[in-house]
């Protein structure tokens, strides 16, 4: 999602931003950190504890948004606190500061990861929000891209796998790509059903 200077963090699996110490306790005094995002996205807030104020005086993460060379500034107890569900854009920057006295536990925010079945358009357009696949089409979740192509099943069936996309007869499920089977006696399937 970004690189980074400062004390700060990325978790382990390259995405989410943290606050130094994350997880391990406080945040220290005095920190500066400061984010720059590689591609549109929407900030999900997992986690936000950040000294509050009402100007956000004293600790603060700010989005600083790159097009329009402004700011917002976030601080208090919760995720509606930060910048939870706000679009950032490849080349915006999310900055850390705290100040020398009161800490908290920090933050933890990640992007928006699209649901199977949908995905995060990047065609430079900054359509942020997740788009259904084209009919025939599947994705994994957090997908960029309806990378999968629909099975072989005939009209009317379903494959297991995610790629088919297709309702299945009643009676029949699918066993892998491909290939739909009729269920076992006793069994039964209605339409868009797997056994």
């Amino acid at each position: 999602m970004a690189d980074y200077d400062g004390p700060c963090a990325i978790s382990s699996a390259g995405s989410c931003i943290l606050s130094s110490s994350f997880s391990f306790g406080q945040y220290g005094n005095d920190e500066q950190c400061t984010f720059t995002v590689h591609k549109d996205t929407t900030l999900i807030v997992e986690h936000f504890d950040v000294e509050s104020h009402p100007s956000c005086e004293f600790d603060s993460l700010q989005i600083w948004q790159s097009s329009a060379l402004a700011s917002s500034s976030y601080c208090g107890n919760g995720i509606s606190e930060g910048p939870n569900e706000v679009n950032v854009h490849a080349g915006d920057q999310i900055r850390w500061t705290s100040d020398s006295s009161v800490t908290g536990s920090g933050f933890k925010i990640c992007p928006e990861l699209c649901a199977a079945g949908t995905f995060s358009a990047t065609d430079g357009q900054s359509t942020l929000r997740c788009i259904s696949c084209p009919e025939g089409k599947f994705s994994v979740a957090g997908a960029t891209s309806c990378d999968y192509i629909s099975s072989t099943c005939p009209a009317g069936t379903y494959s297991e796998n995610p790629a088919a996309c297709r309702a299945s007869e009643a009676g029949t499920y699918g066993t892998s790509p491909g290939k739909c089977t009729e269920c076992p006696p006793g069994k039964f399937t209605t339409a868009s059903n797997s056994a």
